[in-house]
């Protein structure tokens, strides 16, 4: 009865430390929380259909930054970006992590031609989206910006 009574517990124990999501505040198992929630719907939008049809691989997390200005994301100021469209305080850095290999991209090769040998694929991908213009920058790499290290995620989904 003894044995019956502690294996209760343990049972208990190990539900309860189950049930305990990560440590950030922002996390969340899914698509579900009041972080991810509070994105702009064709934010949510996008981030459901990458997750329903993954393009370039499968993604084990989704960790979402902003909305802010570029140079509010660690992204820089460009020539460019100093146009009103990209003041504006609606950008989202997006980090993928999962395995990715991105069969679309095209980077310089050996020969400077824009056909590589190899596909660019990495544990990271990232996008820059814009509720104002959609997507405006993708990548894939091996380990996330160095820029993303000090900002602090709006919400995090995380894929069983």
């Amino acid at each position: 009865m003894k044995l019956l009574a502690l294996a209760s517990v343990l049972a208990g124990l190990l539900l309860a430390a189950s049930a305990c999501g990560s440590s950030h505040p922002a996390a969340s198992n899914g698509l579900h929380s009041a972080a991810y929630r509070s994105l702009p719907h064709s934010l949510r939008l996008l981030i459901r259909r990458s997750l329903a049809k993954p393009i370039d691989g499968p993604t084990h997390e989704i960790d979402v930054y902003g909305p802010g200005t570029l140079a509010e994301l660690g992204l820089g100021e460009t020539a460019d970006s100093v146009n009103e469209p990209h003041r504006k305080k609606d950008f989202y850095l997006i980090v993928w992590r999962g395995r990715f290999v991105c069969h679309w991209c095209s980077s310089p090769g050996p020969t400077g031609d824009n056909d590589p040998p190899e596909p660019p694929h990495g544990a990271f991908e990232t996008i820059v989206w814009s509720a104002s213009r959609g997507v405006t920058d993708a990548a894939i790499g091996g380990r996330p910006l160095a820029e993303i290290s000090r900002l602090q995620p709006v919400a995090v989904i995380t894929q069983s």
